[in-house]
């Protein structure tokens, strides 16, 4: 299902939805997230033998900065300007992942390095790639500066004739792969397309499939941060990723302040952040520019195999965003503006609009109007929801 355009919004408003009980009230009114606590420490990546040359692989340096900092009681690892080639990078408790003016880390697109683990997408108990930034079960990290986190995403994702244009489409021709039977969609591997033709919509493929024969198709978010609190992303470029750029789960104090999010608007799956089932959660001053959606808020959804019945109440606050709105789809998320509590219906998106702004609504089939409900909080935020069976 998808909307079939992009909407631009500048967004100058604060979207406030249901919280656990404990929540704290801040100044504003609004409740609090709380800031990670990171010691002073600091040690330099170049200090583990690193080289910013974009050839060298620094994973090894990564993993030695951040152990040296769990042995110190946390801190922050200095990633100064040059290209930094790596494969994945766990962060651990107390520490910040901060990247100089002009760094660039650049993950590797060597599959070897991304090893296939249990994990969660789309709601499902699934097996993929480990992301190229990681976090489990941690609290107080970061990742800040000034720097960009490119994902190497190109050589994982399959490229879909129209959305290219001729000479791009060359281009992506010229990198190998293979095309779907009609030739429409190019796939990285013959693994890939074997997948894909079984994955349906929740990109879940078929069990009795070699996973590493499909290993591409399995490809990772590119920031995947679980069970874990108290989290600051600021000021970095978050861009080229996998799958999913940013994707918080079952997290609790999350703040993402002046980054910018981006993917090439080909990019299969390149969301720009999915939030899930979190709990306080502030996105603020940022940018979003991706080829799916720009933020998802969802819950747990339900299958046969998997129900997930905690987790869908959520604290979002949403402050001066310029992004571009795709397609969503949200389980049972129950939001509150300000005061009262309201349930929302199965596979709804959620746009803000600012009444200085335009947001033009999608035109919905004759016989199911896509306009579920429209709230007006403080005479100044419009909030939409639609039933996205209303889209083609």
């Amino acid at each position: 299902m998808n909307i079939g355009k992009l909407c631009l919004a500048a967004i100058t408003a604060i979207l406030v939805s249901c919280s656990a009980a404990s929540q704290r009230q801040g100044s504003d009114g609004v409740i609090d997230v709380a800031a990670p606590v990171i010691p002073d420490t600091r040690v330099l990546l170049t200090d583990f033998g690193a080289v910013g040359d974009g050839e060298s692989l620094a994973t090894e340096a990564f993993e030695k900065g951040m152990a040296a900092l769990e042995e110190k009681g946390g801190g922050h690892l200095d990633v100064p300007a040059g290209i930094w080639l790596t494969g994945p990078i766990t962060l651990r408790s107390h520490t910040d992942l901060h990247l100089d003016d002009n760094a660039i880390i650049v993950f590797s697109s060597d599959e070897d390095l991304y090893p296939i683990i249990d994990t969660n997408f789309e709601g499902l108990d699934v097996r993929r790639c480990l992301s190229p930034i990681n976090a489990d079960g941690v609290t107080d990290i970061s990742i800040t500066g000034r720097g960009i986190i490119d994902g190497s995403g190109d050589a994982w994702r399959e490229v879909k004739k129209r959305k290219v244009s001729d000479d791009q489409w060359k281009v992506v021709l010229e990198r190998g792969g293979v095309l779907s039977d009609d030739g429409k969609v190019w796939f990285p591997n013959e693994g890939y397309k074997k997948a894909r033709a079984t994955a349906g919509s929740l990109n879940k493929p078929a069990d009795d499939l070699d996973e590493l024969e499909i290993k591409t198709f399995l490809r990772p978010v590119m920031v995947s941060i679980r069970n874990s609190e108290r989290i600051l992303l600021e000021g970095c470029t978050f861009q080229n990723s996998p799958c999913w750029n940013l994707h918080p789960l079952w997290c609790k104090d999350l703040t993402v302040r002046n980054v910018i999010v981006r993917n090439p608007h080909y990019s299969a799956n390149g969301d720009g952040i999915d939030i899930d089932g979190c709990e306080n959660v502030l996105i603020e001053n940022s940018s979003f520019d991706v080829g799916d959606d720009a933020i998802c808020v969802k819950g747990m959804k339900k299958t046969s195999s998997n129900l997930f019945l905690s987790f869908i109440h959520q604290s979002v606050i949403v402050i001066n965003l310029l992004l571009f709105l795709g397609q969503a789809s949200l389980p049972p998320v129950f939001l509150v503006f300000l005061r009262p509590c309201v349930s929302y219906p199965h596979n709804s998106l959620y746009l803000i609009e600012n009444k200085s702004s335009f947001l033009p609504q999608p035109k919905p089939k004759a016989n199911n109007p896509s306009l579920q409900q429209r709230y007006v909080v403080q005479d100044k935020v419009h909030i939409f929801f639609y039933n996205m069976d209303g889209f083609h």
